[in-house]
């Protein structure tokens, strides 16, 4: 995550971020250690971490693993890791960069499904993606970036079909798909 250069940027309230897998996790540490770990460094105290800690076991369906090296994790049970602790810290804006990609399609209806229940109690968040399909689902608000310009900004299947016909544009015209946008939502500002 870099700082805008052109642009400012004020936040309010806790936020919770999923943007590399694997970020903040000691590699050497349990998954239950780095779960204390992780939601102490994101201000959640012991006792909210006691009182919420089943949840977390609970929605990241790796329990069996609770004392397993993180480095031994695939790619899927970090995900399961990192979606699990970010979604019970209470955040006041989530931001997801990519992350629901991997994982098994129960584990990514499950998050699809917090992602909602998190919006639904006032949660910001803010969601970037190049599984089209999903947005229509997540998002009520919809930014296609072009080259790190916003080129549109409005409903989200307005927006897919928008980044889709770009990116069929671009494919026949030998483009490089990954210079011409990715869409991201955000449920509110």
């Amino acid at each position: 995550v870099m700082a805008p250069t052109t642009v400012s940027l004020s936040t309010g309230g806790r936020i919770a971020a999923l943007i590399e897998l694997g970020a903040r996790f000691h590699p050497d540490m349990t998954w239950r250690d780095n779960v204390r770990f992780a939601v102490a460094v994101r201000g959640m105290s012991r006792r909210e971490l006691g009182s919420r800690i089943a949840e977390i076991i609970d929605f990241s369906g790796i329990e069996r693993f609770l004392d397993t090296p993180v480095k031994r994790y695939s790619s899927g049970m970090l995900a399961r890791l990192g979606f699990a602790v970010a979604s019970h810290l209470d955040a006041d804006i989530l931001v997801l960069d990519e992350v629901l990609s991997v994982g098994d399609a129960g584990f990514q209806q499950r998050c699809h499904s917090q992602i909602r229940r998190m919006r639904s109690t006032g949660c910001t968040t803010v969601y970037v993606t190049h599984a089209m399909w999903t947005v229509p689902y997540l998002c009520q608000r919809a930014l296609v970036l072009s080259r790190g310009k916003i080129v549109f900004d409005g409903d989200p299947n307005e927006a897919v079909s928008l980044h889709m016909s770009t990116q069929h544009d671009a494919a026949d015209a030998g483009g490089d798909q990954d210079e011409i946008g990715r869409a991201a939502c955000r449920e509110r500002v």
